[in-house]
């Protein structure tokens, strides 16, 4: 909620000085002032819009928790497809050595390892990125969409 007021007045030696009268609020909540309003208008109002933000607040809470809990769990998933396709390519490799293909095996592995080492340079790569992206938020500086680290 924004308010600005403004009155003229003149001082006593300055005529014509104006002087300015601002005013911001943000929250969850309307600004205290108005809540005493609406409680004037309509008796009740006040204690039902703080009950609101209440819930909202709860309603948020649990939100971030599932999405987070949820994104641990797709994490843990993708770990452990991860380990299955990497030991199913050094198998493959060994499987390949062992019947005397040496040049498949070691494209095989090189590979195995070239992926491996890529998803992890994505990955943190990409965690990187996120972090820097909600301190920017969270400093109220801009964000933009291109990722820091690739400008």
């Amino acid at each position: 909620m924004k308010t600005a007021g403004r009155s003229p007045a003149t001082t006593g030696n300055a005529p014509g000085v104006r002087l300015e009268y601002s005013e911001t609020y943000s929250g969850a909540l309307p600004h205290p002032r108005l809540l005493e309003q609406y409680e004037r208008i309509v008796p009740g109002l006040a204690a039902e819009i703080i009950a609101q933000g209440r819930e909202q607040t709860k309603h948020r809470i649990w939100a971030e928790r599932t999405a987070i809990e949820a994104s641990t769990a797709a994490e843990k998933r993708g770990q452990i497809f991860a380990l299955i396709i990497a030991v199913s390519g050094f198998v493959t490799t060994i499987v390949l050595a062992w019947l005397n293909h040496p040049l498949v095996a070691g494209g095989v592995a090189g590979l195995d390892i070239l992926g491996l080492v890529s998803v992890f340079l994505y990955g943190t790569s990409s965690r990187k990125d996120e972090r820097i992206k909600k301190a920017r938020i969270m400093t109220g500086r801009p964000t933009d969409e291109t990722s820091p680290t690739r400008q």
